[in-house]
Order: C-alpha cells, then structure tokens, then sequence
C-alpha cells in the first residue's frame, strides 16, 4: 500500500477535479515482475500526492520558516504552566527544582519566591474602552524628535517585492519643486513623509521607497532587495524601531500608553511582523475607520462628584426587598420594610448592598443609612471592584460597633481608589438581630475632577500563584496562567 503525508498532502486521481476523486492511499499489485495500480495501469498510475494550499494572515509564514506554528495562535489560546511538586512530607521535587537547595528554613515542597510572585501592571489613572472597527492616525514610531536617527538605506532603486501602496508622481510634493536627488535637503524630508504617510495607510510598513519625482511606495513584506537598475529611486527600512511601541500583552500596553502622552489608544494588530506576538500597538491621534482593528481607546479616570449611587443598579446578598429602595433617596424609618432589611444573630455575619457606579472612578467615601432611635450596627465593611469579580477590602470595622446612629449616617472613609462596583456590608444592632439598609451613598470626598490613583488590573490581566488540591501523594501548583487575554 502507498499513502500520503496527510497533514501536507493529499492523494488525488490526476486529471480529475470531482472532490470523490480524494483517494487517501493506493494499493500495488505485483504480476509478473510488474507492478499495476487498482485502475489497471503501469505503477501508481493516474495516483499522485499533491500539496494543499495553505491561507494564513501576515505574519504566520514568519512563524511557520522557525516551524513555530503554535506561536502565532498562542495569545488566543489559555495556557496554564503547572510544576508537579511533592508535598511537605515528600523532600523530593519532580519537576521544577530551584537551582539552590532551598534554605533550611524553607518547608520542602514550596516553590521558591521566583515562581510564586505576581507582576502586575500600572496603567496610571487611565481606563481603555474597547471599540470595533476603529484605529489610530499613526504609531508613535514616528513622532519622536529623532524620527529619520533609524532609517535604514537598503539600496539604488525601488524594492523588488510588491507593494502595498504605490502613488503617483508628485504626490509627496508639488511639481513645481522639481525634481531633488538623494541627500538634498528637500529629498530627506520627502523620505520623512513618506514614512509617516506609509504607517499611517498599514501599521506594519517595513519599507519604503522614494522617487525623485516626490511619488513613494509602501511595503509590509520582510525583506526590500532594491533594484539598482532603476537610479530614479531609493529605499528606505526602520526594522530596528518597527517593534518599539508594540507589546506582547494588553496590561503592558496600558502601562507604557499611560506613561507616554502622546499615546490616545491601543490597537490590536493580527500581522505579528514584530517578533512572536508583540500584537499590541500604541497609536496616537483621533481613532478612525479601519475594518476588523480593534482599538482600545484611552480615558483619564475621573473622580466621583456628588453622590455617584443615587438610582444606579442595585444587587445584594442576604437581604429581602433588594433594589432601587437603596438608592432613590428616603432614608427615613419609616421606609424600612420597603428597604433591604434581613436578621443575623451575630456581628460576625454580615448582609451587603452593591452599587454598580456605570464606570470606573475615584471614591473615598461610603455614608450608609440604617434605622436612627440611638442604636448602633456593627460588622460594617465596604469591599470595591472594577470588574464585579474581584474585590479589595477598603473599610472593616472587624466585628466592632459603628457610633450610634443619626440622621447624617454613618461615614465609612478611606483612601481614594478606582472603583465601579462597591459592596456595603452591616451586621446587627444593639436593640435587636435586624439589619436595614435604608439608603447607601458612594462619594470621593474634597476630591479634585481627575482621580489620583492608577486602576488595578483584573485577575486576568494579572498572573499569579494558584496553588490546587493535593492529589494522592503529589500536588500540582499552577505557576502561570495567560488567561486567554489576547
């Protein structure tokens, strides 16, 4: 029997197009000293291996020469990184072994400090909104002072390899300049916009090509191969900068787009001409049209002003007659029973109201308002999220009692962070097991317009150490995990 390689070809009957003339293998029949295919003829016959033909976008041949396939797709697929470790009683190490013995002090089994740290990412008081079909005028790889400090010159002539743009004569300058050869004056700064023009059309220009008579071309492929012959023409690359202002993950390209002022949004970018998968593009300018981008559009983070919970969307746990009640402004006893309002015997068992704010922004204050005839409530606790997963605990009475209530309620203050989503916890009273909620406030008291504090990212956008259930004599613990966040 004779088959094909089958993940690179595949078995076809020659001459014949029809998809049931697909043949996986062909058997050989030997008669007398000859060899004969099943259609009867000399050999394999009318039977051949023929290549498929294989559709990729930008970038995936780059990956596929170093028979790197896998890391092309590898920021749109979840991977987890996990050690198989002993457990305390076991001294033994399967896998990950630290380099050094661990310090006797150190309990065998744990891994060392170097796999088990988190890295986390500031994005300086801005928050990205997502947005289809949209990038930026140009990458910031052009708007430093030392624009041209880079360029390349890849030879005499235009390059060889298509191009993804080609203009017409005069199109960098009027006819009545003339014509400028290369090193004049004029000439450098028709290179100069002629880079800015290419980036601006395809995000990945590797190469561009300027004629004397002010018309240019833009290339996105690897390599230039000028042709001397033409003496009409120059090439131009900047390979060593194309890569500066991309990144492999979003939370790395909110903090550098954060820190650089010229930066307005984040564009997601599937070519990968940049080593692996530096896809993360920082862009400058307006957003504009461009079908299949998506951009993530930066905002500075404002500050609460006002009472930010009043009439915004109400969830809860452990309280009945959950709902707008919390938050449309009677705070008066008599609106308890229409209130969220709940029984726990013990300070240490808590109800909450969350408030969902509609967006992120800088609060320092909860005022929270329960029943008013001299009693106190104790177990308050204010939690805050960005997402409405992951909360950080800003305020905890730990099981103590509030003063005693009155009319203005009962300020819960911290420092200022970023929140959109803040969770209001109350325990019992001193007259009796009921907790009420007759109205929460959210607040960022005697704070300026724009927050001062840097957001913190989400879970996923922050790697770090799970450690899993032992399993029979052995553990594993998961040392990282990307999330899937591409």
């Amino acid at each position: 029997g004779v088959s094909c390689w089958t993940e690179r070809v595949s078995g076809l009957r020659s001459g014949v197009t029809e998809l049931d003339s697909q043949q996986a293998d062909e058997t050989l029949t030997c008669v007398n000293g000859k060899w004969f295919s099943s259609s009867d003829q000399d050999g394999l016959g009318d039977f051949g291996c023929h290549g498929c033909v294989q559709v990729a976008a930008t970038g995936f041949s780059i990956e596929e020469e170093k028979r790197e396939q896998e890391m092309y797709f590898f920021n749109k697929l979840r991977l987890s990184l996990h050690s198989e470790v002993s457990l305390k009683t076991d001294p033994a190490v399967y896998c990950l072994e630290p380099k050094k013995p661990p310090k006797p002090d150190v309990e065998a089994g744990l891994l060392p400090a170097s796999l088990s740290s988190t890295k986390s990412y500031d994005a300086n008081g801005f928050i990205y909104n997502e947005v289809a079909d949209r990038s930026g005028e140009g990458g910031l790889m052009f708007s430093g002072e030392n624009f041209s400090s880079n360029w390349t010159y890849e030879g005499n002539g235009d390059c060889s390899t298509p191009p993804a743009y080609s203009s017409k004569a005069w199109e960098l300058a009027p006819s009545k300049e003339g014509r400028h050869a290369n090193g004049s004056q004029t000439y450098a700064a028709w290179v100069k916009e002629a880079w800015k023009r290419c980036r601006d059309k395809f995000s990945l220009t590797t190469f561009v090509s300027v004629w004397t008579d002010a018309g240019y071309r833009c290339y996105t492929g690897r390599t230039c191969s000028a042709v001397s012959a033409n003496v009409h023409a120059h090439s131009w690359s900047i390979k060593d900068e194309r890569c500066k202002y991309r990144y492999q993950s979003l939370p790395e390209a909110k903090e550098a787009c954060g820190k650089d002022s010229r930066c307005s949004l984040i564009t997601f970018d599937d070519g990968m001409a940049c080593p692996l998968t530096k896809r993360f593009e920082l862009r400058k300018g307006a957003s504009h049209p461009e079908g299949g981008s998506i951009s993530y559009v930066k905002q500075p983070i404002l500050n609460c002003a006002g009472n930010c919970a009043a009439r915004k969307p109400v969830t809860c746990g452990g309280l009945r007659n959950c709902g707008s009640t919390a938050v449309d402004g009677h705070k008066t006893n008599s609106f308890w029973t229409s209130s969220p309002h709940t029984d726990v015997s013990t300070c240490s068992t808590t109800a909450w109201v969350q408030v969902d704010l509609d967006a992120p922004m800088g609060v320092n204050q909860v005022v929270l308002h329960r029943y008013v005839d001299g009693r106190a409530y104790c177990g308050s606790r204010v939690e805050v999220s960005e997402d409405g997963v992951h909360f950080n605990t800003v305020y905890n009475s730990k099981g103590a009692y509030d003063d005693p209530q009155n009319v203005h309620g009962t300020q819960l203050n911290f420092s200022v962070v970023v929140a959109r989503y803040v969770r209001v916890h109350s325990s019992r009273s001193t007259s009796n097991t009921g907790v009420h909620i007759l109205e929460v406030e959210v607040a960022c008291s005697g704070c300026s317009s724009e927050a001062t504090v840097a957001p913190q990212m989400d879970a996923l956008e922050r790697p770090g150490l799970e450690v899993n259930p032992p399993d029979s004599a052995r553990s594993f613990s998961s040392i990282w995990d990307n999330g899937a966040h591409g």
